[in-house]
């Protein structure tokens, strides 16, 4: 696990680049303590910090192949890294480490950008390809690792995190405020990709790469992978063996992810996801496995530390459990905010920082159960559409007049996330059109009937996400349309980066089994009532297992 950097310039200076590529480096070296590398060809410098996971006497970065004509930087693990090297070793390809990098390197010589189709893991990537003048920058399919770039005339950016190319660009290039990512962030507490706080400046998007003419700058970006509106494709014949689908495809998953030099341990929550992930590991590990939770015992609402318990008993492990409060959180805020580089409004980001602060003094990798609500449809909005039928009188009445009638309703002053909150947000999010109903559940900002009152007129107008969207999931159903507007928007901008920073922040490498991109194809083949039946979210993975 890394972080990188690298640049492209017309105007390059060798005596200044290392320079650069060190101030680079300098603003993520929580990314990679343990060790940095440079290296300058021409007019390109790439940089990384390295937190060493696998191979860490030779896993060294950049790595460049015996004929001197590609070099790579890397962040991320491949997890099917052992069976690609058989693989490319059967082509008479050698190695002289013992890496995953090394690996991807040789992939990318020997397939190209068709690499990509072999990789299972997270990752962000960038290939100085010498032969073909290219540079060749990837990232992961579900957005787990970061890539961010810039580009004028004269130069080309790019880095893991947003504060090294503000360090690199400025002051040369005065940085300003997009208004469309401005107005992204007040409807959804976050700046979804490709869009960033600043203009000219972008998130590549998950599944995407991009090719730079190392002579030129020009710059192309391609998809190479993507789910498909599948509604019945044959491939799954009862629900007992999608069960038995799903069972193998998660232990498989979590399996793959064990792979470290280093300790490993697993954050639980007490929620579906982690314990099934804890569970998983446990049977497949071969020995006493570490958990990891938090527990808020001023805001019960909040706290599942009792099932976590019953989890951690059932499973054996070796349980570690921590009880914060606001008090704990404080001291720390100014710098999780700021490490965030622009706005982002989750305050998860407060407790993922803590869980990973803390367990990062115990194991140095630890698994998660991120991504199990979206690929197996576990979120209460996939329910809009069952609540929205059944919420008939808002077809006769005011949302106004709905919202009063609903906060009469009773509720225990401590349960800030119960039945009435989700109420008053179904009745404010409620449309007859069951696309802008989610966008507006998703919303946890303004409204779009807000931000016309609060905005000046030079950030009004379309909303970023409906005018990107709304064509693409014409022919999807109704639930694989709301988790697949989830995995682009929500996964991809909220999810995917409070896990990364909150985590990487404290030198602790996070791994999601569910983020998985074979888990994603095969729930898409599946009926919708495999995976919501009713209001019973998630059925078939809790079945599974």
């Amino acid at each position: 696990m890394c972080g990188i950097n690298g640049f492209v310039s017309k105007q390059f200076n060798p005596d200044k680049s290392k320079e650069i590529i060190n101030r680079m480096n300098d603003q993520i070296i929580h990314r990679g303590p343990e060790d940095d590398g440079y290296y300058q060809e021409g007019n390109v410098a790439l940089g990384m910090r390295r937190l060493s996971i696998i191979d860490l006497v030779s896993g060294k970065q950049p790595i460049i192949d015996e004929t001197g004509n590609y070099v790579i930087v890397f962040n991320g693990e491949i997890y099917n890294y052992q069976k690609i090297r058989a693989d490319l070793e059967k082509k008479n390809y050698t190695f002289k480490t013992k890496s995953d990098t090394e690996v991807l390197l040789k992939a990318y010589i020997a397939y190209g950008v068709k690499c990509l189709d072999h990789l299972n893991g997270m990752f962000a990537f960038a290939i100085l390809d010498k032969v073909n003048k290219q540079l060749f920058i990837a990232r992961d399919r579900l957005g787990e690792k970061p890539l961010i770039y810039y580009k004028d005339s004269n130069k080309f950016v790019f880095a893991s995190e947003l504060k090294s190319i503000v360090n690199c660009i400025r002051p040369e290039f005065p940085l300003e405020i997009d208004k469309p990512a401005l107005r992204a962030y007040l409807r959804y507490t976050f700046i979804p990709s490709p869009l960033t706080i600043y203009k000219n400046i972008y998130k590549l998007e998950p599944a995407h790469y991009l090719i730079v003419n190392v002579d030129d700058l020009s710059l192309s970006k391609h998809k190479y992978w993507d789910t498909k509106p599948v509604q019945n494709t044959g491939l799954v014949k009862s629900y007992d063996e999608a069960k038995q689908q799903v069972l193998q495809v998660v232990n498989e998953s979590t399996k793959m992810r064990l792979v470290s030099d280093v300790p490993l341990g697993v954050f639980l929550s007490g929620g579906i996801d982690s314990s099934i992930i804890a569970y998983s590991m446990a049977s497949q590990s071969g020995q006493r496995i570490k958990t990891f939770s938090i527990g808020f015992s001023h805001y019960k609402s909040f706290d599942e530390t009792a099932q976590a318990q019953r989890v951690a008993k059932f499973i054996g492990s070796e349980h570690h459990q921590f009880d914060l409060d606001f008090d704990d959180m404080r001291k720390d805020i100014e710098k999780i905010v700021l490490n965030y580089d622009e706005p982002f409004a989750d305050s998860s980001a407060l407790p993922s920082y803590w869980v990973s602060k803390i367990t990062s003094d115990h194991v140095t990798v630890a698994l998660t159960g991120d991504g199990g609500d979206e690929a197996f449809g576990g979120y209460n909005r996939y329910l809009v559409e069952l609540y929205g039928k059944k919420l008939f009188f808002l077809n006769y009445l005011s949302k106004e007049l709905s919202a009063k009638i609903v906060n009469l309703l009773p509720e225990r002053e401590e349960n800030r996330n119960g039945f009435k909150f989700r109420m008053l947000k179904l009745i404010k999010s409620h449309d007859k059109d069951i696309y802008r109903s989610f966008l507006k559940v998703i919303s946890m900002g303004f409204q779009e009937s807000e931000l016309s009152e609060i905005l000046l007129d030079d950030l009004q107008g379309p909303e970023f996400i409906e005018t990107s969207l709304k064509d693409k999931f014409a022919n999807y159903s109704s639930l694989k349309m709301m988790r697949n507007i989830d995995r682009l928007i929500s996964l991809d901008g909220d999810m995917c980066v409070k896990v990364d920073r909150a985590s990487m922040l404290t030198s602790i490498e996070c791994r999601a089994p569910y983020l998985d991109h074979r888990i994603f194809e095969l729930t898409n083949t599946f009926p919708d009532k495999f995976l919501l039946d009713g209001n019973n979210k998630k059925k078939i993975l809790k079945d599974a297992f």
